[in-house]
């Protein structure tokens, strides 16, 4: 049956789209919400199916509320900015709908700058990516770990680049493993309840069965002290680790090993 979709925001009609729901399917319907919508402030939006006469008329109306929120301030640190930190960049701000606002504020910084920049600290951040850094320096490495036992969330990817020497007061790094033949894959999730995998556990459980891994670096496992592996290689390596940092507000870093 056609029927028509209408959407409205605060009582009032914004917008409507006609779709065709199949006998006992479904259909995906869009709306954006209105550009400058004032932050910080609760709206109620309400979505209503119209058209052919219904007999089940209670179900035609659904409701939301949300508040709407500045872009997250997020930091990418990369010695090779094209290379390895556009990927990560473009994952989390692809080119959004015409009108529809962006949910992150992304800067993108090489190591050398870092220090300079945020001389007064990183707490405004809601979160920093250090991805395939070979070393940074102590004043930098000190800003991170003001950071984090702050509350702040540190995700580090290693490569190629990175110096063990530099980074083995805080992370423990040890030679890169080159698995022999096509590689290894990684293993199974350890903590299917992480916030990371819970949507999607099993789904990922499959993809990561059969996704390549050529080389990785080879990590201390954690041992207490708010660590755990989160991720493991198919070989029993640890892949994903985490570490918690208590206080006021939970900081925590992830290393992910390749």
């Amino acid at each position: 049956a056609k029927r028509i979709v209408e959407f409205y925001l605060d009582g009032v009609k914004k917008d409507q789209k006609a779709v065709e729901l199949p006998p006992g399917g479904q259909s995906e319907v869009s709306f954006l919400t209105p550009p400058r919508l004032k932050e910080g402030r609760i709206y109620r939006a309400e979505v209503r199916i119209t058209g052919a006469p219904d007999p089940l008329a209670f179900d035609d109306r659904r409701f939301l509320t949300f508040e709407v929120r500045p872009a997250l301030k997020v930091l990418l640190i990369s010695d090779r900015i094209e290379e390895d930190a556009w990927y990560v960049a473009a994952a989390l701000n692809p080119e959004p709908a015409p009108g529809a606002p962006r949910s992150f504020d992304l800067e993108i910084l090489r190591p050398a700058e870092v220090a300079p920049r945020y001389r007064d600290g990183l707490r405004n951040l809601a979160a920093v990516f250090l991805l395939n850094v070979a070393s940074l320096d102590d004043a930098s490495w000190g800003l991170l770990n003001a950071y984090v036992h702050e509350g702040g969330g540190l995700v580090v990817g290693l490569g190629d680049r990175c110096a063990p020497a530099g980074y083995n007061g805080p992370m423990q790094l040890g030679e890169q493993v080159a698995p022999p033949g096509k590689g290894t894959t990684f293993g199974k999730i350890a903590d299917v309840t992480h916030p990371l995998f819970s949507p999607y556990a099993a789904e990922f459980d499959a993809q990561f069965a059969v996704m390549p891994v050529y080389r990785y670096w080879k990590l201390q496992a954690p041992t207490g002290g708010g660590g755990r592996t989160l991720l493991t290689f198919a070989d029993g390596a640890p892949a994903l680790v985490e570490r918690t940092f208590k206080g006021p507000r939970t900081g925590r870093v992830l290393l992910w090993a390749t």
